[in-house]
């Protein structure tokens, strides 16, 4: 990861991400459990 850019939209719950990552997710899907984050940091 170091060097690469990349974008980072937020944060999935655990048991969300554990089913995103036994059988892919629609992106439609994933959004919609998708915690925004409170603060950005640059």
């Amino acid at each position: 990861m170091i060097g690469n850019k990349y974008l980072v939209i937020g944060t999935l719950d655990r048991p969300d991400w554990q089913r995103g990552a036994q059988s892919p997710m629609p992106i439609w899907e994933m959004v919609e459990h998708l915690h925004d984050f409170k603060e950005v940091v640059g």
